[in-house]
């Protein structure tokens, strides 16, 4: 199951990097440790999707890749980065032993603002050792903030939103600096040190032919000791993404990210890999952390289907919400027959001014009260998000989000 390698070389945006002439190197990435205080109970944790990307990527353009999954590897080791974070996970000494001598370039990954003080903190550290071999970070928080994050004196590249051909490009051409300049989507020092930023243009427009993410690479069965998943999962389970982006306008989401650019894999992409976590790795639990699943309603119901005739008997959730105003009973019965068994909707307010003028997500509350209540009828299990403190959001307002989570709660939230 899943794709050989004969077939990945000769796909597009993969045969490029295979050409004769390209020196093979080695590659690190970092999963780093995650801000945690000594009392906390849990903060999730969950295999890091982005970073098994782009290390397939690597992988199958030949370059040699070991990933350090930090927290899933140090779990119970708590400790202070300085006196205002700790974290949890290895600690930086056991992070830069890992590391080894000949390796040619250093990826970290940086989710959220929250958490770039680690970030920040580990690259010192690695630099203090290693101050030759460079660091490129990417993310969501490296992503919306690129000047200020590489003019970071030990971070040398960061690469804006999704980064598989930016970090294969950038590792062909490290000793080019008139290259790395031209590279799409990237942020870097000029001579002077000056930071500067190559916007992103570029994106992958066919995601079937990326190769599937390397969960091969991390210790996997961690996760499930760990039981701190996005969403509620009960059995061996990973996260998994159908699309990339998100086509709506909401003003506190990532998708400027992506330049507003939504794109999808084909249901038989899918479920292709979905089969290859079945049999490479018992895997019988999917959280589809997508932004937004249920978007393209003949898809989703193709994926649903096609999960149903090929019996995989399944369990799946949408951990990271859906919109409701694009899901109807139909897609909810047919997720169901499927194995969907949890599915988080995100009103984020109960006031509709707010929704409209100050997310701009221009859906009803109404629907949103609709979908918890069907999918409760047929026995779907389902969570919400709210967003309170909003700029620009009254106080009444804010109590409003609260009465309309209780009034969603009484039936079957």
């Amino acid at each position: 199951t899943g794709a050989s390698y004969e077939r990945l070389a000769k796909q597009k945006g993969i045969e490029k990097y295979q050409e004769k002439g390209f020196k093979v190197m080695k590659v690190v990435l970092i999963n780093p440790p995650q801000v945690f205080s000594k009392i906390m109970a849990s903060a999730g944790v969950s295999p890091p999707l982005g970073l098994l990307y782009l290390a397939a990527f690597l992988k199958h353009s030949r370059h040699d890749t070991i990933v350090i999954d930090s927290v899933a590897e140090g779990v119970k080791n708590i400790y202070d980065v300085h006196k205002d974070v700790s974290c949890r996970g290895l600690n930086f000494n056991d992070i830069v032993a890992r590391i080894p001598i000949d390796t040619a370039l250093i990826g970290i990954t940086n989710l959220f603002s929250f958490s770039f003080p680690v970030v920040r903190e580990l690259t010192i550290a690695i630099k203090k050792i290693f101050p030759d071999i460079p660091i490129v970070v990417g993310g969501a928080h490296p992503s919306g903030t690129p000047v200020k994050t590489i003019s970071e004196s030990s971070i040398d590249f960061v690469v804006l939103s999704e980064g598989e051909e930016t970090v294969v490009e950038l590792l062909n051409n490290l000793e080019d600096y008139g290259a790395i300049k031209k590279i799409d989507g990237l942020a870097y020092k000029d001579e002077w040190g000056k930071p500067c930023v190559s916007p992103k243009t570029k994106f992958i427009e066919d995601l079937d032919n990326l190769p599937f993410p390397a969960r091969e690479l991390i210790s996997i069965e961690k996760y499930y000791e760990i039981g701190e998943g996005h969403g509620p999962s009960q059995k061996k389970y990973t996260p998994i993404l159908s699309s990339r982006g998100c086509p709506y306008q909401c003003t506190f989401c990532t998708p400027k990210l992506w330049n507003r650019r939504y794109r999808v894999r084909s249901a038989e992409n899918i479920v292709s890999e979905i089969e290859e976590c079945i049999i490479k790795y018992d895997i019988r639990e999917f959280q589809f952390e997508d932004e937004n699943l249920t978007v393209d309603k003949k898809r989703t119901i193709e994926i649903c289907k096609n999960i149903i005739n090929k019996n995989l008997n399944i369990r799946w959730q949408t951990p990271n919400g859906i919109r409701a105003s694009v899901t109807d009973n139909e897609m909810l019965d047919l997720m169901k027959e499927s194995g969907c068994h949890h599915i988080t909707v995100a009103p984020e307010s109960g006031s509709q001014r707010v929704l409209n003028e100050i997310i701009n997500k221009k859906q009803e509350l109404s629907k949103v009260t609709e979908v918890v209540e069907y999918a409760s009828r047929i026995g779907m299990k389902t969570a919400a998000y709210f967003v309170l403190g909003l700029p620009g959001e009254k106080f009444e307002e804010a109590e409003m989000s609260i009465e309309y989570a209780c009034n969603l709660a009484k039936i079957g939230l």
